[in-house]
């Protein structure tokens, strides 16, 4: 039999077939490496968050970020010579309650610089990707909307909302995929006082969501909120953390600011609003109340 470089053509093919062989065994146990590398460092990044939001609160007497009055002149959140009169302000512009990354920027980032382009002020681009879940990996304006790996750009919202967010175009650059639970908040500006958590001072602050996965910047939470029909389809109405992002779990800072990974089931197990009433919500032990893709989803202790 004819040999290359001291092998038979057969021990080639045999080295070759056991090659693939170890390849086609470790592929998978490497993307699930990844995908838990990922997972940790989501975890790291949340607990840097909940420490981000405890100093908020510290400085607010317990209160967490909601609609926000800019005095003129206040360059902590906009620019020189802001106009006056716009939002629920009559001081000056306001910002809208999911409007949380301006409001926390300076407990991560540098203060915000302004350059003005064509006469109108603007945030110099910064880099955001502290505001985004490691596994995730485009936003709404790289061409795709919705599904689970996909974050929101401010930009694209601004627009799409056609206004509502006053004067947090001055944030267009910031982009995310971490949302907070809008419910909690100053009651400041809001139209739900009696659901609101206005305070971190509360009994049940462990079982209350904060801030974590999501596709959207914020939400209102609802008992019947939509369970999506398809993984890969963005929940478009409050319940928008229901997302198979970490092997059909996400990742949660919750208002104790402790950080915890819950299954999907169990997110209408956990107190979004004051009155959040559990009987309204699906059994997470009836599989005939789930989609079959989120049925599997793991049923993870809660902590409480």
């Amino acid at each position: 039999m004819a040999k290359r470089n001291g092998f038979t053509l057969i021990e080639l093919l045999v080295v070759i077939a056991i090659i693939a062989l170890l390849m086609s065994i470790l592929a998978p146990a490497l993307t699930r490496v990844r995908e838990q590398a990922k997972d940790a460092l989501c975890m790291s990044r949340l607990h840097q968050w909940a420490a981000i939001f405890n100093m908020y609160a510290d400085d607010n007497d317990g209160h967490l970020t909601g609609w926000h009055c800019l005095n003129p002149g206040d360059e902590t959140y906009a620019p020189p010579g802001a106009a006056l009169g716009q939002g629920p302000c009559d001081s000056g512009p306001g910002f809208h309650e999911h409007c949380w990354v301006p409001r926390l920027h300076r407990f991560y980032g540098e203060k915000i610089k302004y350059e003005q382009v064509s006469g109108q002020w603007v945030a110099q681009t910064a880099n955001w990707d502290f505001c985004m879940c490691p596994a995730t990996y485009k936003t709404w304006e790289d061409g795709e909307f919705g599904g689970s790996m996909t974050g929101w750009s401010f930009k694209w919202l601004q627009e799409f909302a056609q206004g509502e967010y006053i004067n947090c175009s001055y944030y267009d650059g910031s982009y995310g995929s971490y949302s907070k639970n809008s419910w909690v908040t100053d009651a400041v500006g809001t139209t739900d006082e009696e659901r609101t958590w206005d305070t971190t001072r509360v009994r049940e602050a462990s079982r209350v969501p904060l801030f974590g996965d999501a596709t959207f910047c914020g939400a209102f939470p609802q008992e019947e909120s939509d369970i999506p029909e398809n993984k890969d389809r963005m929940p478009f109405d409050g319940l928008r953390f229901c997302i198979d992002r970490h092997d059909l779990t996400v990742n949660l800072v919750f208002l104790d600011f402790t950080v915890r990974k819950v299954g999907l089931k169990q997110l209408w197990q956990l107190y979004w609003h004051r009155d959040w009433d559990l009987s309204l919500t699906p059994d997470p032990k009836d599989p005939e109340q789930w989609p079959s893709w989120i049925w599997p989803a793991p049923k993870i202790k809660l902590g409480f």
